[in-house]
């Protein structure tokens, strides 16, 4: 059965280098079924995830030998903005204007998000979260 939305789950352990998944390559899948989605160019995937852009045209599952925590904590964030647009109805069909269209209101402060969260990192992806959290009520 095929849907419409996006289905992950991420599991892993804590260690000391920070979140390590259990599965790198449904992360690497579904960050890429997000990022073809949301139509981004893969210099703009790349830094959403704060990778160089030449490590990231590499990217292949099946030689794929890790991501930073950092990368880790940017690509979940950036799923959990994908699972909250979905739920919040901000993504209906294949309109993402939401996400490349100017927005005048915080945080984004004109700034498309998508451009707000690549030049922001890790923390600008969580405030993206959270706005789309409390503007449309995603739980």
């Amino acid at each position: 059965m095929q849907t419409s939305h996006l289905s992950v789950c991420v599991s892993g352990v804590v260690s000391n280098h920070g979140f390590v998944p259990a599965s790198s390559k449904s992360l690497i899948e579904a960050y890429q079924r997000v990022t073809s989605k949301w139509e981004l160019r893969p210099d703009q995937a790349a830094s959403l995830i704060g990778m160089p852009a030449a490590e990231y045209a590499s990217l292949s599952i099946d030689s794929f030998a890790g991501f930073t925590p950092e990368q880790t904590k940017r690509l979940i964030a950036c799923l959990q903005v994908y699972a909250f647009a979905f739920v919040s109805r901000l993504i209906v069909g294949k309109n993402m204007d939401w996400l490349h269209n100017p927005a005048d209101v915080d945080p984004f402060a004109g700034a498309s998000p998508i451009s707000y969260m690549i030049s922001g990192g890790l923390p600008s992806v969580m405030l993206t979260i959270k706005y789309i959290k409390t503007e449309y009520g995603a739980a």
